[in-house]
């Protein structure tokens, strides 16, 4: 039990970020590392009374680090930042306590009831809270649209593929000093069209694809949410969103790629197909590193540990899995919609650029892991773009980034307002890339909300006014604290070199709701 608790407790803490099955599989192998710990001490006290009390010491030394973020909720610890020095001493306290359980013998029997009892009242009080988050991040029950015949096999497959923290060739040629021209270039070749004026209507993932897929601004989510700070009401738009509404009562068939770690984009209830793991041990393996699990193991001595020792926490093989869901998803009969959510260029940096398994001592965050991220995944997507359009089928391929990327930090400051015109365009820096069966042109200027719309309405028969391309601005836990940006100085691109607060960039007054630029209603 006690090792179960900081599962529950960090899954009760994050309602809308992960789901049952993480939950369960985390769950597991928690218990285990406490069946793990109720031996070793069996093993030196060499009593049951004082191998169960010294089970739950060996735990609470395992998870030092979360049980002092507990009292200091906040403030991380840094163990790592001294090495294996801290993990080392807390292993050395713990066996001292442990010879002295042995010592003690049967005289500790009377603690033993009010331990478990503390222990059970933890790990009940964590549970009903990690229940309470799962029910509120269960999407709200919608009925799905009445089958309809297929679609005209002349319709065109639609393939949305977002890919996350993907910055804008403006933004990586003048703040990352990264030039992406060879990857467009290799796009142009195959017919797509790159927008000159592109951005995210949104800084974070959660609001970007919510506006995207139900192709309006979710910005008034901010008055209903309320208290709930949380990603539930933005994945609860995404569960019940217009897109796959309109496209389903259409004929089309529903093609669902789901992500390596968001959980709005993990499972959709409107797919006709998930392209998830093919095995039971797929599945098993996909959950046990999934970000709930990653997290309970860096919040551990044996995780401070081995990030001490530089050991590199993730799983390439389901970071890669949007890739695998696409090559995949182009086999399925048409005409369909596919979304798919790749997070390669989203923290933590995993892969080199050739897409290998980064060594050891490679940086995780900063311009160069950025970099060899852009460079790997570019590499995938050439592939799947060559692999669609072998398929012979029309094809409308959508690429097109939920925001732009981190490295100047812009997402982690206290306060939006305080952000520089540099980061904000960068981190609203969005990159977008189209390509049309009939190598027609979209739009010139493109953000996230109004792009499904205009594919509707070009290739599906539909009247969809446009929507405003506004952008706003927020911070990481304050997400719906949504400032809005002046898009005309974001458009400036001589903004990019500006550091100080603001700088313009923030928009004086409310938006207007009403205004739409001309071009989005071509």
């Amino acid at each position: 039990m006690a090792a179960a608790w900081p599962v529950l407790v960090i899954a009760g803490n994050n309602p809308g970020e992960f789901g049952l099955a993480d939950l369960v599989v985390a769950t597991f192998f928690a218990a285990l590392s406490g069946l793990a710990c109720a031996a070793i001490a069996s093993a030196i006290t060499r009593r049951v009374v004082t191998a169960s009390l010294g089970g739950v010491v060996l735990v609470a030394a395992m998870y030092g680090p979360l049980l002092i973020r507990q009292l200091r909720w906040g403030q991380w610890l840094g163990m790592y930042a001294y090495g294996p020095t801290v993990p080392l001493l807390i292993l050395l306290i713990t066996l001292l306590l442990l010879s002295r359980l042995r010592a003690s013998g049967e005289r500790v029997r009377p603690a033993l009831p009010p331990v478990t009892l503390a222990v059970a009242t933890l790990v009940l009080l964590a549970t009903v809270q990690a229940a309470g988050s799962l029910r509120r991040a269960m999407p709200p029950t919608a009925s799905m649209p009445v089958p309809v015949a297929p679609a005209p096999d002349s319709l065109p497959d639609i393939y949305l593929i977002v890919l996350d923290e993907y910055a804008a060739s403006r933004v990586t040629r003048q703040l990352l000093a990264f030039d992406n021209r060879e990857f467009q270039d290799s796009l142009r070749t195959f017919g797509f069209r790159i927008p000159t004026a592109t951005w995210s209507n949104y800084s974070f993932t959660a609001a970007s694809i919510a506006s995207m897929l139900d192709m309006r601004h979710v910005d008034e989510v901010a008055g209903r949410a309320g208290r709930d700070r949380s990603l539930v009401p933005l994945n609860n738009i995404i569960a019940g969103n217009a897109a796959f509404t309109l496209a389903r009562s259409l004929g089309y068939r529903i093609i669902f790629v789901p992500s390596s770690g968001f959980e709005g984009t993990q499972s959709h209830p409107a797919a006709h197909r998930t392209l998830g793991p093919d095995t039971l041990v797929e599945w098993f393996a996909e959950h046990a590193t999934s970000p709930l699990a990653v997290e309970v193991a860096k919040l551990s001595v044996i995780g401070s540990a081995l990030k001490a020792a530089r050991v590199r926490f993730g799983s390439p093989w389901r970071e890669l899995g949007p890739f695998r869901g696409l090559r995949e998803a182009v086999t399925e009969p048409g005409p369909k919609f596919v979304f798919a959510h790749a997070m390669m260029t989203h923290q933590p940096y995993q892969f080199t650029s050739e897409c290998d398994w980064a060594t050891l001592d490679r940086p995780m965050y900063g311009l160069p892991g950025y970099r060899a991220q852009m460079e790997c995944s570019n590499r995938h997507v050439l592939d799947i773009v060559e692999d669609i359009l072998a398929s012979n089928r029309p094809s409308v391929i959508l690429l097109q980034s939920d925001h732009g990327s981190s490295v100047l930090g812009g997402f982690i400051l206290p306060d939006a307002r305080t952000a520089s015109a540099a980061q904000v365009a960068e981190r609203l820096g969005a990159f977008s890339a189209y390509r049309l069966p009939d190598g027609s042109i979209l739009s010139d200027t493109i953000t996230p909300v109004n792009l499904l719309r205009l594919v509707f309405n070009r290739y599906l028969g539909t009247a969809l006014g446009p929507q405003s391309n506004d952008a706003f601005f927020s911070v990481l836990g304050r997400t719906y604290d949504f400032v809005p940006v002046d898009m005309r100085a974001l458009a400036d691109t001589s903004m990019l070199a500006r550091t100080d607060p603001g700088s313009g960039v923030m928009a004086r007054r409310p938006l207007d709701r009403s205004r739409a630029l001309s071009d989005a209603s071509q």
